[in-house]
């Protein structure tokens, strides 16, 4: 396949739907519009602009091609930092994701970028790619990645597109990732929140911090441990303005916790400080109007609380009670700081 354009163009089409799309980032020429539609198709692509001699080829091996290559045509928007950064941090867990025979659904790398840094108002997202070509619109994997996935549509306009990747094969994909991260390259709360989307994403996060409790960072397996010998188990939380909750992140997490032990069935989870409530029931909930708490409370925000539940209702296997309370959470008496903290409970009925 051969492209040959007279003048480059600006702003092609309506990007407001676009995987990668944020606020401020720049216009694309004609020539990254187009890089930017086929990392995954398997048909070579020459172009060539006259007027002022850029052109670019992309190779029909998009399986075998680098991981560095493949990435800059899947990162073409974003600046020379901001994609070395993204590549620094993906190239080398660049993976296949593939189906139960082997045949490959694309290539990806969970995204565990910070929260902060260049980056943060232009971390791409994963593309959905149908035919060969990414969609602007588009459901791939259902954790925050770098890449892209083959996908189909049942739209006639053909305007979003989704993942054709089983949940088994999401979830091998998302295993092998944690295999993958380097413990020594990240922060814990980086490494915290790669265990919340392999949670997310049904694999086994294995070794991986994924929550703070007692004196310091626990895995998955051993959290579940933990409440599988308790009847109840305490989230902490904060008020935060607005008459709302917010739960504490490890990003920010509280001195004191650190110079004295939790109970054991006091647990701080998420990497970062996240709301609590959607905004209408978080005021009830605040103004003390009702203590008792219901999924449907629970802020869109709240992924890694909603992961928390899971686990415990997992691990119980019953729906536990949640009620907002405040909580003596140390062992100890600490004389010049108080003990209390709000919570939210859950309990297993007896």
């Amino acid at each position: 396949m051969r492209v040959r354009d007279k003048a480059r163009v600006s702003g092609v089409g309506n990007r407001n739907q676009d995987p990668w799309y944020r606020s401020d980032k720049r216009s694309l020429t004609f020539s990254e519009e187009l890089i930017s539609l086929v990392p995954l198709l398997d048909v070579k692509v020459t172009y060539h602009n006259k007027i002022d001699g850029t052109s670019f080829e992309h190779l029909a091996q998009v399986y075998e091609v680098s991981s560095e290559s493949f990435l800059d045509e899947v990162l073409v928007g974003l600046s020379d930092e901001q994609r070395e950064l993204v590549k620094t941090s993906h190239a080398s867990r660049l993976s296949l994701v593939t189906d139960e025979s082997g045949n490959p659904y694309g290539r990806a790398a969970l995204s565990i970028l910070s929260d902060d840094g260049p980056t943060q108002h232009s971390v791409p997202t994963g593309g959905v790619s149908v035919g060969g070509f990414n969609y602007q619109r588009g459901a791939g994997l259902p954790v925050p990645y770098v890449g892209v996935v083959e996908g189909f549509t049942e739209e006639a306009a053909r305007r979003e597109a989704f993942s054709r990747a089983s949940r088994e094969s999401v979830a091998s994909w998302a295993t092998a990732q944690g295999e993958l991260i380097n413990r020594s390259d990240y922060i814990k709360s980086d490494l915290i929140k790669a265990c919340e989307s392999i949670v997310t994403a049904n694999g086994d996060p294995k070794d991986l911090p994924y929550c703070f409790n007692q004196g310091g960072v626990i895995t998955y397996k051993q959290a579940k441990c933990l409440i599988d010998g308790l009847s109840e188990v305490f989230v902490l939380i904060k008020p935060e303005p607005g008459q709302t909750f917010a739960f504490f992140g490890y990003q920010s997490l509280p001195s004191i916790l650190l110079e004295k032990g939790l109970d054991p069935s006091v647990f701080l989870i998420g990497h970062r400080n996240s709301n609590a409530f959607e905004s209408s029931a978080g005021k009830v909930i605040f103004n003390g109007q009702r203590r008792t708490i219901h999924e449907k409370d629970l802020s869109y925000s709240a992924s890694a609380f909603k992961t928390f539940l899971g686990l415990v209702k997992s691990t119980w296997n019953v729906l536990p009670k949640m009620v907002v309370q405040p909580k003596q959470v140390f062992n100890v008496e600490y004389k010049f700081k108080p003990d209390t903290y709000w919570t939210i409970a859950l309990t297993r009925d007896q």
